[in-house]
């Protein structure tokens, strides 16, 4: 492969032949032989032919110089060495060295792709125009919440070298962000952290969370011990306890005012600060006051009665009845109607009366008069009745006690209020039957003047209710007028007697 050879052939006796010789690349010539021995040093040898020849050309090869050129694609992404002029056959070995930012990717050679190793060796053969071809590197940013709960965090993703990169922290609702933190080291205090991309990076978003200042308080502050006010972090539950004092009992809990609970021991979520009252007041007893039985009297002073305080308690019999004493749960608490008793309690207080026994008393005016059924012993209200039976000699004129009418009626009926001393009351009538004679009185009732007329008037007396005598006169005539205008009014008995004979009439003063 040193070269070509021209010039053989067939020739005839003594005609000139040339034989020339041309070197290949890469080869020189050096001299044409024949059967061993140098005949030329010439590439073109010229002789006569004689005879047959068997010439050789021969060829040497010679050292080749060739380029190899090599470039950085794109020209900032790294360096390249290696490239330079190298002979024929001798190895090379190009290199590529990535700069910051840039990874090596491959060695092209018109496009194709030769090499993908940094460092290419290869055997000098030609010319040759290498490519080393980079990449702008690509780092990852991985962001994340510490706690995890505390709030979100974006900008984390891949991030080519000098690319800026913003990582954004976001509290959750009861967190605060602190800072952004590398390796345990604080890199940001902005919740929005911007920067130039030159490397891998682990960001971590510090949140802290909230804390929240629960206040409890007592209103009354003697009322009452409250329990479960502090620090708590945001979402922390928290119970608040109310223990109400002797004596007192709880309300409710109210924030800034408004009723949150009516439970002593009141449970939440702390989201704020807040101040939490609990509101107390006096124990309320109920002390009951009844009548037994409740006709028998009027029992005051029971009612609502806050811890401590003092009820003043009275028992007022009704009509007709006694107090007897006050009794709580069957037993006898006091002989005293009025009494005062400080209330730590419910009290059931029972005012006992007893009714009242009235006596009946009646007396026969006369004695002989007449015979009554009915006294005795009642009891107040009871309904009495007197049942007067008259001797036959004997009007019935009236009931009187204490020297005042009560009845006209020979039977009494009443309801007994008191004790009672009747009186009936008759006038003797004997031979008024026998001997009666008629007689007219007007006006009855009067008021002043009354008129009395009977055939042979001679005689009249008037009696009052309790037998007394308050007129008496002998009279003349058919006709006689009476002044009773200075009589006290009631009801009188007037006595007629005319003729020998006698009546008994009823008349009424106004």
């Amino acid at each position: 492969n040193g070269g070509t050879v021209t010039g053989g052939g067939t020739y005839q006796q003594g005609q000139s032949c040339t034989v020339s010789a041309t070197a290949n690349a890469g080869f020189t010539f050096t001299n044409w032989t024949e059967n061993g021995s140098v005949v030329s040093n010439q590439a073109n040898y010229t002789f006569t032919v004689n005879n047959n020849r068997n010439l050789v050309a021969n060829f040497q090869a010679q050292p080749q110089n060739y380029t190899i050129s090599v470039s950085a694609s794109p020209t900032n992404g790294g360096t390249v060495t290696g490239g330079g002029t190298y002979q024929q056959g001798q190895s090379c070995t190009v290199s590529a060295t990535a700069n910051s930012g840039y990874a090596f990717t491959n060695w092209t050679e018109n496009g194709n792709v030769v090499s993908t190793n940094a460092n290419y060796t290869f055997t000098v053969t030609g010319n040759r125009t290498l490519v080393a071809n980079f990449t702008v590197q690509s780092y990852t940013i991985s962001v994340s919440a510490n706690p995890a709960l505390g709030g979100t965090v974006t900008g984390g993703g891949t991030y080519q070298q000098g690319q800026s990169c913003t990582v954004h922290a976001t509290a959750n609702t009861g967190y605060t962000f602190n800072n952004w933190t590398e390796n345990g080291n604080v890199v940001s205090t902005n919740a929005n952290y911007t920067f130039t991309v030159t490397g891998n990076r682990t960001l971590v978003a510090n949140f802290t969370q909230q804390q929240f200042t629960i206040t409890a308080t007592a209103d009354p502050t003697s009322s009452g011990t409250v329990t479960g006010g502090g620090t708590y972090n945001y979402g922390q539950s928290c119970t608040l306890t109310a223990t109400p004092a002797a004596g007192h009992e709880f309300i409710n809990w109210t924030k800034n005012g408004q009723q949150v609970s009516t439970n002593s021991t009141y449970t939440f979520t702390v989201t704020e600060s807040a101040t939490y009252v609990a509101h107390f007041q006096l124990q309320s007893f109920v002390v009951t006051t009844t009548a037994n039985p409740v006709e028998g009297g009027v029992v005051t002073g029971g009612g609502t009665v806050h811890y401590g305080n003092t009820v003043n308690i009275q028992a007022s019999p009704n009509a007709g009845y006694n107090f007897v004493n006050w009794t709580e749960n069957g037993e006898v608490y006091t002989t005293d109607p009025n009494f005062s008793v400080i209330v730590f309690s419910n009290r059931n207080f029972v005012a006992n009366f007893e009714v009242q026994t009235f006596d009946v008393q009646v007396s026969i005016d006369p004695m002989d008069a007449a015979t009554v059924t009915g006294e005795g012993n009642y009891n107040y209200g009871d309904e009495v009745t007197l049942t007067l039976t008259r001797n036959e000699d004997y009007r019935f004129v009236n009931w009187t006690e204490d020297g005042e009418v009560v009845s006209e009626e020979m039977t009494y009926i009443f309801n007994i209020t008191s004790d009672r001393n009747l009186v009936a009351n008759f006038i003797y009538t004997e031979g008024v039957g026998e001997n009666s004679i008629s007689a007219n009185i007007y006006p009855n009732p009067t008021q002043g003047e009354i008129t009395v007329e009977s055939e042979g008037l001679s005689h009249i007396r008037i009696v009052n209710a309790y037998g007394q005598t308050v007129y008496n006169a002998e009279v003349e005539g058919q006709q006689v007028r009476i002044d009773l205008s200075q009589m006290a009014k009631g009801i009188y008995m007037m006595h007629i007697e005319a003729n020998g004979g006698q009546a008994v009439r009823k008349i009424v003063v106004e």
